[in-house]
């Protein structure tokens, strides 16, 4: 429903570029798999510490278990949650953020948390990279390139070719994408723009990329 009076613009607004480029994922990804290479499937069904590393296949981590990021962590295949789990980085990125890119379908189920390195302006940028041209439905509400459920907090969310549903009572940093859903009840309270957040490889040192911002 609209209320008030409807105008239609008389030219069409140009589209802008994302603030992350191809090159730079890229640059991201083989920063990942460089350093190790995981073949197949893994579930984290303990908490575990991984990266820098690529991972052939999909990634699941159990109800309440946590992944704590040293490095880029690069999935090529899905990622998909239990309730409760924790994604975060290790306290070593300090102020940095941090990486986590996932190529195939994103599920992020109800309490899972997304966070930085608990110190002030470290952020986990989740990025997904599910888009038509390699999984047709990643724009479609049946089967999102990420879908992010119910009490979900933290993070930066970037989907440049996909849809990105956001359900209800989830509170979210920034969110980036192609094509956006926002369900009754979510939140999305912009603390930044990617141009205040520094990020690199991994606590170990290695590439960063700063002075990226966004224009309008």
């Amino acid at each position: 429903t609209a209320l008030g009076g409807i105008t239609t613009q008389s030219s069409e607004i140009q589209p802008v570029d994302f603030t992350i480029t191809a090159t730079t994922i890229s640059k991201w990804k083989s920063d990942a798999a460089d350093v190790q290479v995981i073949s197949g499937d893994v579930t984290i069904s303990a908490n575990t510490t991984m990266g820098p590393a690529k991972i052939t296949g999909n990634l699941y981590i159990n109800t309440g278990k946590t992944l704590t990021l040293t490095g880029t962590l690069w999935v090529a295949g899905t990622f998909d949650t239990g309730s409760n789990a924790v994604v975060r980085l290790d306290s070593g990125y300090g102020g940095y953020s941090g990486i986590f890119i996932v190529d195939g379908v994103m599920q992020v189920h109800s309490n899972v948390a997304l966070q930085g390195s608990g110190s002030a302006g470290s952020y986990l940028l989740v990025l997904g990279t599910c888009g038509p041209s390699h999984v047709p439905s990643c724009l479609l509400e049946t089967s999102p390139a990420m879908d992010v459920k119910n009490n979900v907090s933290g993070a930066i969310l970037y989907a440049s070719e996909g849809l990105l549903e956001v359900d209800n009572n989830v509170d979210l940093v920034e969110v980036i994408a192609y094509k956006l859903l926002l369900k009754p009840g979510a939140t999305v309270t912009y603390e930044l723009g990617l141009a205040n957040a520094i990020f690199t490889s991994g606590p170990s040192g290695g590439v960063r990329v700063s002075g990226w911002k966004e224009v309008e």
